[in-house]
């Protein structure tokens, strides 16, 4: 009898212990992550290395039901990429110094197809001279890329949105165009970050940047935006 209480004792630990780690259910929905740092628009100062690259620590919030995270990290200048799959919410990458970056985390759950991707912040990671910061290139655009507009009176306005971590932006050059591979200076050393009563033509496809310009003299290139201009009558 008393070997059989005993039995009894183990069957039911064991089932318990089995129901407490149970995998994550297949229907379950992979949460998003939050970014820790580098934070959003920071100036990040690392120790340089002999290439004059810098390791740079990444971290972020364990996201409910994630398996594995991506984080992904974007150069902002000659666009180059870089990737790292891991299951931990704390990385390391080594970048070059000098460069604004963009980054964020993309989370996976049981299912593969089942994906979460956070919020994106930028940064700048810091060279040799502090405060010789380059421009973040200009986001935001309106139109953004792809957009019908229509215009008013034969007229539209451009808007944006810069950042530098120095604080010292001077102005901005607007280029507008038919031809992506030909862009005309529309407007140099714009104070604000639109531009109005601009003529363009309906039925035309347009393509235009921003040029962010600093007091020391460094610059970014937005990129090329296109956008779709209609009859609005």
């Amino acid at each position: 009898m008393r070997n059989g209480v005993i039995i009894s004792i183990c069957i039911i630990f064991l089932s318990c212990g089995k129901g407490s780690n149970q995998d994550v259910p297949e229907n379950a929905v992979t949460g998003k992550t939050t970014l820790s740092a580098p934070t959003n628009n920071e100036c990040l100062q690392v120790e340089a290395q002999l290439d004059n690259t810098g390791i740079v620590t990444f971290s972020w919030e364990n996201a409910p039901h994630a398996k594995i995270y991506q984080l992904v990290v974007n150069n902002l200048v000659n666009g180059e990429q870089s990737t790292l799959k891991t299951e931990n919410a704390v990385q390391k990458i080594s970048l070059s110094r000098d460069f604004p970056y963009t980054w964020y985390v993309v989370a996976y759950g049981q299912n593969p197809k089942d994906s979460t991707i956070s919020e994106t912040n930028k940064f700048y990671l810091a060279g040799e001279v502090p405060g010789y910061s380059t421009p973040f290139p200009a986001d935001s655009l309106i139109p953004s890329m792809g957009t019908i507009v229509l215009p008013e009176h034969g007229q539209i306005s451009l808007g944006w949105k810069g950042q530098d971590v120095d604080k010292d932006i001077v102005g901005y050059d607007v280029y507008l165009g038919e031809n992506s591979r030909s862009l005309k200076l529309l407007k140099e050393n714009v104070a604000m970050t639109y531009v109005e009563n601009v003529e363009v033509q309906t039925g035309n496809v347009y393509y235009w940047k921003i040029i962010t310009k600093d007091s020391k003299g460094n610059s970014s290139d937005s990129g090329i935006y296109q956008f779709f201009v209609v009859d609005n009558g």
